[in-house]
This record gives C-alpha cells, sequence and structure tokens, in this order.
C-alpha cells in the first residue's frame, strides 16, 4: 500500500499548484478537464478585429474544489446578445504524467443561446516538457464529448514555449481553431486566434480571491 500512495503523495503540491499557473476550464472554446481554482474568477473578452461589435465576453468562477460557473455574453452567434450560463464540477484532478483530469458539465443551462443546452465530459491529460525554456511547465492533451443541441467529439492541445508564450489548437467536431497566447504579466493573458476565414483577439484577466 506504501508503495501504491507514495508516488501520488509527492505529486500533490504539483497538483495544487498547476490550477493556478495555468488557465482552466476552456482551452480555446472547448472544455478541459480541469476548472478554475477555488475562489478564482477570470474576465475573458473575445472579438473580431474591425468589428468589436462581434464579441464573446466570458466571466468565469471557482465556487469550491469541484464547482465552477461561467457566464457568457454572446454577440458572435446572435448579434443581438445573449446570455448562457454554464456549470461544471471536476470529477478527478490531474496527476501529471499519469492520469487525466476529468469534469463533467452542461453548457447553456438556460437553454437561451442559439448552440442550445448541452452536457459534456472532458479529459485533459497533463504531461512535463524538457526544453530549457518550459522545463516548468505543463502541456495540455484534452479529449472529451458533447451532447445535445449538437453531438461531437471534441480534442485540444496545448504546448507553453516559455513561461510566457504558449501555442494552443482544438477541433470541437466542427471546425478547427488554432493560436498563440502571451503572458505579459501574471492573471493576464492576450491570444490571436485563427480560423477559415475568421481571426479572433482575446483579452483575459485572472485573479484568486
Amino acid at each position: 500500500m506504501r508503495s501504491l500512495l507514495s508516488p501520488r503523495l509527492a505529486l500533490l503540491p504539483a497538483i495544487a499548484v498547476s490550477p493556478v499557473i495555468a488557465s482552466a476550464d476552456r482551452l480555446i472554446e472547448i472544455p478541459v478537464g480541469r476548472k478554475l481554482p477555488a475562489g478564482a474568477a477570470r474576465l475573458e473578452h473575445l472579438w473580431e478585429p474591425g468589428d468589436f461589435t462581434r464579441s464573446r465576453t466570458y466571466l468565469g468562477y471557482g465556487i469550491d474544489q469541484g464547482v465552477e460557473v461561467e457566464f457568457l455574453y454572446d454577440r458572435i452567434e446572435s448579434r443581438a446578445g445573449r446570455i448562457e450560463v454554464d456549470l461544471s464540477y471536476q470529477y478527478y484532478p490531474a496527476f501529471i504524467d499519469q492520469v487525466p483530469a476529468v469534469r463533467f458539465g452542461i453548457r447553456d443551462l438556460g437553454n437561451s443561446g442559439s448552440r442550445g443546452n448541452r452536457v459534456y465530459v472532458a479529459a485533459t491529460y497533463l504531461f512535463t516538457l524538457e526544453g530549457e525554456l518550459n522545463a516548468n511547465e505543463r502541456g495540455e492533451f484534452t479529449v472529451g464529448a458533447m451532447s445535445g443541441g449538437r453531438n461531437s467529439i471534441f480534442v485540444g492541445i496545448l504546448l507553453p514555449f516559455s513561461e510566457s508564450l504558449r501555442v494552443m489548437a482544438e477541433h470541437d467536431g466542427m471546425r478547427v481553431t488554432a493560436g498563440l497566447e502571451l503572458r505579459p504579466a501574471d492573471g493576464l493573458a492576450l491570444k490571436w486566434l485563427f480560423r477559415p476565414n475568421q481571426t479572433l483577439v482575446s483579452l483575459s484577466l485572472s485573479r484568486r480571491f
């Protein structure tokens, strides 16, 4: 029993710290297995350059160690603007290089958005990196399934080049989105995102209370 537990106990500090270091709950738009830490909030605004009215605003909050809520104000799918409420529960935390984090959730609880009410499960595997600039960072690979207005399998990957620069890509079951994320300061992130025939920019601010 001792030999089975000791590797996991040794990883507990890394598990506790990693959700604070890395963004969670979404990669770009697909859900990931990890959530925002308890007491942490993130405000993110995503828009199309040249047309600031076409935008999405997200506000997420980690209620406790398992539950997270996120509000979305969408003016991309609906130019008039619609509010969605998403709720999720992290069933299992990640053990780096061993066991993925698993999270269940419901998107658009009130069924008020253009994409409809959906349920999902997402698993995110965290793996160590060996480069000179990113040895202290963690790569992430996510796979999951969503059912509701549209059934789909989704996948995503995140690779840090350094503490302040990361690349990411995802397929949500319909389209591919890829991009770069720059982190100029603690809790501040700027993304450039690319889809076929579309470019998006995102600015987010995270803080733990």
